[in-house]
């Protein structure tokens, strides 16, 4: 983790940076499509979307989703070596730029597990309790104390209820169906994510290597559906995060309180994924079940286990420098 005494406080400005942009990149993103970019000009950084799934992801929703995370860690890092970052929105790009800040840092635990995020897809151990309450005292304000919401408001609904859950699995399970069936989208993503673990795809682990060369004219919908209602319905916690706007600063937005919330649950030794079909394929049933208006991403959280780390992109590949 970084602290204040290790970031060049009196260096160029592209040091520090470069300091601080490495906690950005780290942050999880769906398909691990790793979609930002950053462009460096004095004090002053840039971040797009770079990367897209074109036939997985049209409107960009996911992709934003998973820049907010970037943004949410990369304020993290600033606010730890005693900088804010102000956030401005233009047409096709965020405007980030460092401004002093006095508030104490008190998000360590959730900062140190940075680096140890994973998405896990794999059932969680139903036995093991869920800390709850102590998740749900760090999110009373939606973000840590200091922060400034730039946008919003991004609501946050926990699913408990079995039969909530229940409903909810079952839309998750016929949305999973609904894209799996879809050969463009199953070639997209299998080109994209060769070689990543199958579990990252969606696609069965026991046919391992095999998966992706046979997306295209073979369909494991019906396996991969089941699967996923199966992981939702045993949650054992399932959350809905939206809220009542659907610009891309909204999605941004909803994208950084996932953060907040994966990081915070990480802290507690809870595992998550999320379920980007089920918002993908249609958001009406969703958003009468959340009372949200435009929901945008469902997560689980539950107890998992260790996972190795995914390959990130070299932050050289990531960050330019004008």
């Amino acid at each position: 983790m970084t602290r204040r005494e290790d970031f060049p406080h009196h260096g160029t400005p592209r040091d520090q940076w470069q300091h601080l942009l490495r906690y950005a990149v780290l942050a999880p993103s769906l398909h691990n499509v790793q979609p930002w970019a950053f462009e460096v000009k004095g004090a002053e950084v840039r971040m797009r979307v770079e990367r897209r799934l074109s036939v997985a992801d049209p409107q960009d929703h996911e992709a934003l989703l998973s820049c907010g995370f970037a943004l949410f860690c990369l304020r993290l890092a600033c606010w730890a070596v005693g900088l804010g970052l102000a956030v401005e929105h233009e047409p096709d790009a965020v405007v980030l730029r460092r401004c002093e800040r006095l508030t104490e840092f008190d998000w360590e635990p959730e900062f140190a597990t940075l680096p140890y995020l994973r998405a896990d897809h794999r059932p969680f151990k139903l036995t093991e309790p869920v800390p709850l309450r102590e998740v749900r005292a760090r999110l009373v304000s939606g973000f840590p104390r200091g922060f400034e919401a730039y946008t919003g408001p991004v609501g946050l609904r926990l699913v408990e209820d079995e039969g909530a859950r229940t409903l909810l699995a079952s839309k998750i399970e016929q949305a999973a169906l609904k894209r799996w069936g879809d050969g463009a989208f199953r070639r997209e993503l299998a080109g994209h994510c060769a070689g990543l673990p199958p579990g990252v795809l969606g696609y069965p682990g026991w046919l391992g290597w095999l998966a992706p060369r046979l997306l295209g004219v073979w369909s494991p919908a019906a396996r991969v559906s089941r699967d996923e209602g199966r992981r939702a319905s045993e949650g054992p916690v399932l959350a809905v995060l939206g809220g009542s706007r659907d610009a891309r600063a909204d999605w941004l937005a909803t994208g950084e309180c996932l953060a907040c919330l994966v990081l915070t649950a990480r802290w507690q030794g809870l595992s998550n994924s999320v379920f980007p079909d089920v918002v993908a394929a249609g958001r009406q049933g969703l958003s009468e079940q959340s009372g949200l208006e435009f929901p945008k991403v469902v997560v689980r959280l539950g107890v998992g286990g260790p996972l190795a780390a995914l390959p990130r992109r070299p932050l050289a590949e990531l960050v330019r420098f004008g």
